[in-house]
């Protein structure tokens, strides 16, 4: 959010206020893993915002990555499947993802889990493949995206409280308990 404002209006006197530092300050209760896998964007309501922007963050998570140096690997995700009476299930994540624009959503039968996972639990019977998932640090992901906005002449203020937003042509004011 950060990087966007700050490549849209590079060096400009933008503020990002309070937002920042909720996301860093609850970072470590929301990221106790290492990494985390990437969401491909099946799960969410078919087209709403949340869809769109699953797929669209996750097709730019590899270039973001190369361009602000943090760990990404894309491993894909398996959504396992354990009897055949929950297979409508699986079936209606596998028709929200193609819905959502997920690319290469597939479910694999019992013996393409086994060849694609041999470790995986003896009794699964299918699972929808994801190849675009991935895994990322979200700490890293993090902290080079404020490095980015910085970097981009954004303004960080702290222990501020955002009261309203309002844009005026291009650029939104941000409205505080400090002033605009």
């Amino acid at each position: 959010m950060g990087r966007d404002m700050g490549d849209d209006h590079p060096k400009q006197d933008t503020q990002l206020v309070d937002l920042l530092r909720r996301i860093l300050g609850n970072l470590h209760a929301r990221s106790s893993y290492r990494r985390r896998t990437g969401i491909a964007g099946y799960d969410a309501k078919e087209g709403s915002l949340m869809a769109k922007l699953n797929v669209r963050g996750n097709a730019m998570m590899e270039q973001l990555s190369k361009e602000l140096d943090f760990p990404f690997q894309r491993v894909g995700s398996l959504v396992i499947c354990l009897r055949e009476e929950d297979m409508d299930k699986l079936q209606a994540l596998y028709d929200r993802g193609v819905a959502n624009g997920v690319p290469g959503l597939q479910i694999l039968n019992r013996e393409e889990v086994l060849e694609m996972e041999p470790n995986i639990v003896d009794n699964v019977y299918a699972a929808l493949y994801a190849p675009s998932a991935g895994i990322v640090c979200p700490f890293g992901l993090n902290i080079a995206m404020a490095e980015n906005a910085c970097e981009n002449g954004v303004e960080f203020k702290f222990d501020t409280k955002v009261q309203r937003l309002e844009k005026k042509d291009d650029i939104w004011e941000i409205h505080t308990n400090q002033g605009v």
